[in-house]
């Protein structure tokens, strides 16, 4: 049972709130000394698709005495009934409250989700401010590459985590250990956690201001017992075991909804304008054999169809295309794709293409970010016209028909003949797609620049709403075409991140009277209300001009006390080659010079696990390649001559807030991992031959579910064990059996559902509506726009002990079907918050009627 099951069937994505995931771990609280709660500040199927988090999950969860739990933040509907019936937020696995965790852990990944931070601080009745917590309240922590910057929330959290947090964390749940055996007060706590590299506490830090005319001058330590700055955290090196072998298996899809490896850390590419590729420096990679043994187990216990090979660069592994083809052989035989992340067009060959369309030719992406050869200069973006138009020719002649482009408007120093660049780089790309014939698409993105910390750029400007919007509306005007799709960012949003993200403590005040004004979700547009946040930060005296306006490079910025590793002095110098007449570029250290940005010892940091091919290696796996036959797959089968197995199956228990998809999806990743000899579609995109019953609604039990699977080889008798092994709690295969139905679908076989309900709740409204469905000829009720005659649609209610069997039509070709929920509330006049009270139970589908 869930603090939520009275009413959780009300909201929209009921799915997000349980916890019947398999490989999830919940540890028994009278072995543990600390507690950990990791809350991914957005909505479950954008958490969950966040590699960091599942990282720290597996290592917390598998040291001994520490559990970790997740937490994810409500949907306006899901807040809406946790304020109405005075719930608090609750982890997925223990359903334990937040406020009785020892730590309660934010990922910060963007500065769009602060709201939703003091949004589930309150829901959870744990105080909004660091200053109104007491010794019983959790320490609030923050992690992720937001903490960057930590001031614009600082008030909010106890104690930041800058940089990597595998062995931090770690280190951080020991003393707590400790402390709890000495009986520490909080306050000597958070001067404990102060001292743990890595670590800022707000508390123990003030912002400066001259006396003269009141301007920030720093940030400084105001108790002997802290560091005066403090030093961003990395782990150096990435280990095999801080990769969980079992990942956890999402009930929802995510948004990137795969298994993924991640290959590299780090960048050293040095594009002026992206904080992640300083603050994740150094360079860190994993071996090609480890890649590959987490390929495979990952995929043996999730049974997803694509694997992610990610990084901030992918095509940046020091022998990237060896990794992928060593990949693809596991993946090629299971029927699964690669999906790489952003691709840079000097970094790919025909054997990298071609290992990551062999199963689903996917878009490619490239990210010029700029459209001219000289503004991509400033930004040290190393790429040519000529490398992005032979790339993407290479792309269309190998197949592929969608090239995604990414570009960004308002970098520093761009003009109107930079975007005309931009625009004829698009003209050319088009011709390209159409000299290459089919059906070819070019979807291309704009995002504002919005300059961030620890970068060169960190001193620029956000040129403006207006500005942004003329820029956008001036390339949008000159690419017209039917085969290029053009969208962008929404500048009112960039305005809003690009005041935090510039921002120092004052900030805070204004994210607290947003939400007071009930602002939350701010990375979805359709949420975000940019004059109500405007009219918030003015509230708190925040100047949303001048917060982005340029600052001079002898200004104290709100993040100097942050040692990101990467010196000051390093940025100033890209700052001003950028700016120079040349604009001179930064090479790539990982294979020339070191150019001291500050990370401790030039090269010795770097770890690349593979040695960069020559061009003589390049050429004969090349030839390799071509010569190389490409894998066959058995297409000699079909629905004829292949094997049709009916299972039968429970959904019960929270297994019951999944929707139809949900269930879909769920059995496709566990048929898959369970490696049965299926029967697959043709063609590129190979999905294997699968059919389901009716849909059962949302939120209703059921004892028998049906499904058809079609196998190119007779079943074995330990199906249904392996089966089960894979499906989440509340679903259970009972049955798997030859079905001879030829091609008849199963909503044409069984056109009939029994359902049993309890009236003992709500009998005077069960007797009513049985006596008024008696008595008339026809019962007419409106349903989704259209009549539904309910005594053509009820085939038969019948008394059965304490329980009514109600056997309703759900496959009529006339239209007149009805769902036990209509039912309820059409005949019987109960409401959907009165639902769970009849305990309804779906008994079986029928192929007759029951009358």
């Amino acid at each position: 049972m869930s603090g939520y099951d009275s009413f959780l069937h009300l909201v929209s994505k009921p799915a997000r709130y349980i916890s019947i995931e398999k490989n999830s771990i919940v540890k028994d609280k009278d072995t543990l000394h600390t507690s950990i709660l990791l809350c991914f500040p957005e909505v479950y199927e954008i958490g969950m698709a966040h590699q960091g988090m599942k990282i720290l999950y597996h290592l917390l969860n598998t040291t001994d005495g520490i559990s970790c739990e997740r937490c994810f933040a409500p949907w306006f509907d899901m807040e809406e009934q946790l304020r109405k019936h005075k719930q608090e937020l609750l982890s997925l696995e223990s359903q334990t409250p937040l406020k009785e965790f020892d730590f309660v852990g934010f990922s910060l990944q963007s500065e769009l989700t602060f709201t939703n931070i003091i949004n589930i601080l309150d829901i959870s009745n744990i105080p909004i401010f660091s200053k109104d917590r007491g010794e019983n309240d959790p320490i609030v922590l923050a992690g992720g590459p937001v903490t960057s910057n930590p001031e614009p929330c600082a008030d909010f959290i106890d104690a930041f985590l800058i940089g990597d947090g595998e062995e931090a964390l770690i280190e951080l749940a020991d003393y707590n250990r400790r402390a709890k055996e000495k009986g520490l007060s909080r306050e000597r706590r958070l001067i404990g956690i102060a001292n743990i590299e890595g670590f800022y506490v707000p508390k123990f830090y003030q912002e400066q201001f001259s006396e003269d005319d009141n301007k920030y001058i720093g940030t400084v330590a105001i108790s002997d017992e802290v560091p005066k700055r403090v030093t961003r955290r990395f782990i150096e090196e990435l280990k095999i075991e801080n990769y969980t072998k079992t990942p956890l298996i999402p009930q929802i899809a995510t948004i990137q909804d795969r298994h993924v490896v991640e290959v590299v850390r780090g960048c050293t590419q040095g594009c002026r304008f992206c904080q992640a590729g300083y603050i994740y420096r150094p360079i860190r990679e994993l071996s090609i054999a480890d890649i590959t043994e987490l390929t495979k187990d990952g995929l043996d216990a999730t049974g997803y169809s694509e694997v992610g090979l990610v990084s901030l660069s992918t095509a940046d592994y020091s022998d990237v295309t060896k990794m992928v083809k060593d990949v693809s052989k596991l993946t090629t035989p299971k029927q699964v794709a690669i999906s790489l992340p952003s691709l840079r067009a000097d970094r790919m060959s025909v054997q990298l293409a071609d290992s990551v369309k062999q199963i689903k030719q996917t878009g490619f992406t490239f990210a010029p970010e700029a459209g001219s050869k000289r503004l991509r200069r400033v930004i040290n973006k190393n790429i040519t016209n000529e490398e992005l138009l032979a790339s993407s020719e290479m792309v269309f002649a190998r197949g592929w028909n969608t090239i995604k482009l990414y570009f960004m408007v308002g970098l520093p120093t761009e003009t109107y003949e930079d975007l005309d660049e931009t625009v004829q780089l698009i003209k050319d790309i088009e011709m390209i797609a159409k000299r290459s014939g089919g059906k070819r698409k070019i979807n291309v993105s704009f995002g504002p620049f919005i300059p961030k910390s620890h970068t060169p750029f960190q001193w620029d400007k956000y040129v403006g709403v207006e500005e942004i919007q003329k820029r956008i509306f001036y390339l949008k005007d000159r690419v017209s075409s039917r085969i290029v799709r053009f969208k962008w960012a929404d500048p009112e949003i960039a305005h809003f991140e690009a005041i935090v993200s510039k921002g120092g403590r004052n900030i805070a005040q204004g994210l607290y009277n947003a939400f007071k004004k009930g602002l939350r979700f701010e990375g979805w547009s359709e949420h975000f209300h940019y004059d109500k946040m405007m009219e918030a930060f003015i509230e708190a005296d925040i100047d949303i001009i001048k917060g982005i306006e340029e600052r001079a490079l002898d200004d104290a910025l709100p993040w100097d006390h942050i040692d990101s590793l990467i010196k000051k002095k390093f940025l100033t110098f890209e700052r001003k080659k950028a700016f120079r007449d040349n604009h001179v570029t930064t090479t790539d250290c990982r294979f020339g010079d070191c150019h001291y940005c500050g990370i401790p010892t030039p090269k010795d940091d770097i770890k690349l696990k593979a040695e960069k091919p020559n061009e003589e290696e390049l050429k004969k796996r090349q030839l390799e390649a071509e010569l190389e036959k490409p894998i066959s797959y058995q297409d000699d089968y079909s629905r004829l001559n292949s094997y049709r197995y009916r299972l039968s199956y429970t959904k019960k228990g929270q297994a019951r807030f999944l929707s139809h998809s949900d269930v879909i999806r769920l059995f496709q990743m566990a048929i898959k991992a369970c490696n049965f000899p299926l029967l697959y579609t043709k063609g590129f995109n190979r999905k294997a031959v699968m059919q389901f019953g009716p849909v059962l609604p949302l939120g209703i039990e059921s004892k028998f579910e049906i499904m058809d699977l079609w196998l190119v080889e007779e079943k074995k008798d330990t199906y249904i064990e392996t089966l089960n092994h894979y499906l989440p709690a509340g679903v259970r295969i009972s049955s798997f059996e030859f079905a001879d139905d030829g091609s008849n679908s199963l909503t044409s076989l069984f056109p009939y559902a029994l359902y049993s309900f309890s009236d003992k709740n709500l009998s005077e409204k069960v007797q009513l509506g049985l006596k008024n469905l008696d008595e008339s000829e026809s019962y007419l009720v409106d349903h989704r726009k259209k009549q539904i005659d309910l005594k053509k649609a009820i085939c038969s209610i019948k008394k059965s002990g304490n329980r009514f069997n109600l056997c309703v039509s759900i496959g009529a070709q006339d239209g007149q079907n009805a769902n036990p929920i209509m039912v309820m509330e059409k005949l019987f006049n109960i409401s959907l918050e009165e639902l769970p009270l009849i305990e309804m139970m779906k008994e079986s589908p029928l192929r007759e009627a029951i009358y």
